[in-house]
């Protein structure tokens, strides 16, 4: 079968959809900008080479654009069009998915008030992108979330005979290292740093805390460094000093993926400080876990390693109990120094995460697909 999928914006979600479709009885054909086809062929190795790329920027998008990717997917004798990521020129999209046909077309639906609810902005783009929604809501018949906590809501938006269903943002496929906890615990904040997604501070409200107790803590943020904030919060860490804390980051604009998963694996905890309420740039707000999905829970798959996050982060329910919840931060570090006197609770801990990223393996995720989609990935 010939497959399109398109996205210019997240290379980290193509890469799954590429390995549950991208089969011996598919042809590919990858819709993505320059700097995603870079990391995708990073991440994909050998396998790159055995699907077709077709270079879009996103930056670009026009009538003109638009017309060129009809023009390519006609090529490209495209028979189903995963479109991963549509935020903007609704428009657009949903002309050309009329022009390949509805039934025949997946959106992946990342921000879910965003993508359904009229954009609360003024002005002739505005309103043609909320004639975009309105056809994209009453015409697709299938949508994706990455994240099965997004199911609830999505289904809320959906008619009679539309189908929700769930494509992981992240797959598990091998084992990062094992790292016994030893001293110090060693917890990864992942992800590009952005003040709106978590918040930085409590790693250094966490940090006095571990110093007050004598609690030896390693901390690691490895994430892109690409904001005026990061580099404010560089020039805090480097200011910072700590006697039983270290607090480490990667000084990257965006981090290759060894350094990336080298960093995690060398871990005990995946630590969340998450943002529970995330605002739109010139949109509607959103609910982390509710609405929008957290790119941490797929580090936590791809790596099957324990996490820490806050108790109002709602998580898929598969991994709930590969972590812990924490309503304070004093919680968090009660826990933690209940850890360091007694690291044999880890290991259970690590066993449970390993067991249940099982559940995330490839083969895991087409056997719970719909009918429909388990013969396209056979």
């Amino acid at each position: 079968m010939n497959i399109a999928i398109y996205d210019a914006e997240h290379y980290e979600g193509v890469y799954p959809l590429i390995k549950i479709f991208g089969t011996a009885n598919n042809r590919l054909t990858i819709f993505t900008s320059s700097s995603s086809i870079d990391r995708l062929h990073e991440m994909l190795k050998g396998d790159f080479f055995k699907h077709k790329w077709i270079v879009i920027e996103p930056q670009k998008r026009s009538f003109k654009y638009f017309r060129r990717v009809k023009a390519l997917l006609q090529v490209a004798k495209a028979e189903f069009v995963i479109f991963n990521t549509i935020s903007t020129h609704q428009h657009f999209y949903a002309k050309l998915i009329d022009s390949v046909g509805a039934d025949r077309c997946m959106i992946t639906v990342h921000n879910i008030n965003n993508f359904f609810e009229p954009s609360p902005g003024i002005g002739i783009k505005s309103f043609l992108n909320n004639i975009g929604k309105r056809k994209l809501k009453k015409n697709l018949h299938y949508f994706n979330v990455i994240n099965e906590a997004l199911l609830p809501k999505l289904k809320e938006q959906l008619n009679a005979g539309q189908e929700a269903i769930t494509i992981p943002g992240g797959l598990f496929e091998a084992t990062f290292p094992v790292t016994p906890l030893s001293s110090p615990i060693k917890l990864v904040v992942p992800g590009t740093v952005d003040k709106g997604r978590r918040n930085y501070d409590q790693i250094f409200d966490l940090a006095v805390m571990a110093e007050s107790i004598e609690l030896p803590l390693e901390i690691s943020i490895v994430g892109g460094m690409q904001s005026a904030y990061a580099r404010q919060l560089i020039e805090r860490i480097n200011a910072s000093s700590y006697q039983y804390v270290t607090i480490h980051y990667t000084d990257y604009p965006v981090v290759p993926q060894p350094v990336y998963d080298e960093a995690i694996g060398k871990g005990h905890f995946i630590w969340i400080p998450s943002i529970i309420h995330f605002q739109m740039e010139k949109g509607l707000p959103e609910i982390y876990g509710v609405t929008k999905s957290s790119g941490n829970v797929f580090d936590i798959i791809r790596s099957s390693k324990p996490y820490l996050a806050p108790t109002a982060l709602n998580m898929p329910l598969e991994l709930q109990e590969t972590g812990f919840h924490y309503q304070h931060l004093r919680n968090l570090i009660e826990y933690l120094q209940e850890l360091h006197l007694h690291p044999e609770q880890y290991n259970e801990l690590l066993i449970n995460s390993q067991q249940v990223a099982q559940n995330f393996s490839v083969d895991a995720v087409k056997n719970r697909l719909p009918a429909i989609f388990k013969a396209m990935t056979a």
